[in-house]
């Protein structure tokens, strides 16, 4: 069933193709206990593993809500962890809201970059907060659920607007560390190619439908506090490195029956300066061409 996009970051497609891979993140993005794997008696591999908060809605337990897994600890979903989940493809995409454990109140969306500024945004889920799950898949208990289109071709990176509940304070952490105000990496993403063709029940549009997932779905984490600003025991981390703050399921099951799984989105790239002056000219056509329509 096709549904109604809430959002449109731009019309057409992009042309020009070139696209070059994004390396692997440091550990120096990850606070030291994400980057060493201190936490929860892991072994250091080289791959950061959030904290473990023995609250009951950890990355191992949605795993397991969500798929069906039998994890004990984060650690376990190492062999899914996406390193190169800065910058994201565009095509359509659904998202479904899975949990969340923050006292303080944060919002989720996608924005476009364009010369190393943001283009536009589009908000998905906002006043998250609180401790718990968003739903449990069920007819009678779906997942809260939005999509959005961005042109086959473009670039996005995802954003959380978070709002501090001591102060009222607001900050934005981008999926890119290179646009955070301390400079680390504040979102996590693991590969959830285990869900391809199992269904869960979500809601769109206030009615219950039942939905089945692709090959290209993804589980996704935010930290809410910036670094070094919580604590004991957490001072020189990025809060308490849970990165469970806001939970969310991505899936670029396509929209539309034209479109081929490899041209949905996806954690992989970036352009090339080449392609991003293409992007710049083509919204700048769109924009000129709207302009002359209205006058």
């Amino acid at each position: 069933m096709k549904k109604k996009s809430v959002a449109v970051l731009a019309l057409g497609l992009l042309l020009g193709t070139g696209y070059v891979a994004l390396a692997a993140p440091p550990p120096s993005y990850f606070s030291v206990p994400v980057a060493t794997d201190l936490y929860n008696g892991n072994t250091y591999n080289g791959i950061p593993t959030p904290n473990a908060t023995g609250l009951g809605y950890d990355f191992y337990n949605a795993s397991n809500k969500l798929d069906s897994t039998t994890y004990t600890k984060n650690q376990q979903l190492d062999p899914q962890f996406k390193s190169n989940d800065a910058t994201w493809t565009g095509g359509p995409t659904n998202v479904f809201l899975v949990g969340r454990t923050a006292k303080n109140t944060n919002e989720i969306g996608v924005a476009t970059f364009v010369g190393g500024s943001i283009f536009g945004e589009v908000q998905l889920f906002s006043g998250v907060t609180g401790f718990g799950w968003s739903g449990a898949g069920t007819l009678a208990n779906p997942y809260p659920a939005m999509n959005f289109d961005a042109p086959i071709g473009s670039t996005v990176k995802w954003y959380m607007n978070s709002v501090d509940w001591t102060n009222g304070s607001q900050t934005t952490f981008f999926s890119d560390p290179l646009y955070n105000p301390d400079g680390k990496d504040h979102m996590v993403t693991y590969s959830m190619g285990g869900l391809a063709g199992k269904s869960m029940w979500v809601n769109f549009t206030g009615v219950p439908e039942e939905y089945f997932f692709s090959a290209n779905a993804y589980l996704v984490g935010f930290e809410d506090r910036i670094y070094g600003d919580y604590g004991a025991p957490y001072h020189g981390t990025a809060g308490d490195d849970d990165y469970n703050d806001i939970l969310f399921l991505v899936d670029s099951n396509s929209l539309a029956p034209v479109l081929s799984l490899s041209q949905t989105m996806a954690p992989s790239s970036v352009p090339e300066p080449a392609t991003l002056t293409l992007v710049v000219a083509g919204f700048a056509g769109i924009w000129l061409y709207g302009r002359r329509n209205r006058c």
